[in-house]
């Protein structure tokens, strides 16, 4: 059973996590980009693999994330933004998206993209450095 729902709103220079446990907010906060960090802020709160779940929406930082998570063992979901319903009213921040990921995850509302293959991945690097150079 899945106990915590972990939203990232992921960025170069900083992370906006929010933990949630059931229905209460255990941790939202920013933290430097790095998966070390955010496993210290789980072993603080008492997050573990077997019962937790991470989403976090696809964008210019790929997928070195999704590893590095699963490689812990962590069940991860790479949302796409079309799937992250935003309402014109709102003011968007970074907090709010991380938590909005966490409850949408919690609702299983999130689906994971199919992830590729490092090869594919590289080749796609390939690709889009030739298109800068050309």
């Amino acid at each position: 059973m899945v106990n915590y729902h972990i939203g990232i709103d992921v960025h170069r220079q900083s992370w906006n996590v929010c933990i949630i446990r059931e229905r209460e907010i255990i941790f939202q906060g920013v933290i430097p980009p790095r998966t070390k960090n955010l496993l210290e802020i789980f072993g603080k709160h008492g997050v573990t693999a077997a019962k937790s779940q991470i989403a976090y929406e696809i964008g210019g930082c790929g997928f070195w994330i999704y590893d590095e998570l699963t490689a812990a063992h962590f069940d991860v979901v790479v949302a796409t933004p079309c799937q992250i319903p935003r309402e014109p009213t709102r003011i968007k921040t970074d907090a709010r998206d991380s938590l909005e990921l966490a409850r949408l995850l919690q609702r299983g509302m999130l689906r994971s993209i199919a992830i590729p293959i490092p090869e594919e991945r590289a080749i796609r690097d390939l690709v889009r450095t030739r298109g800068m150079l050309v």
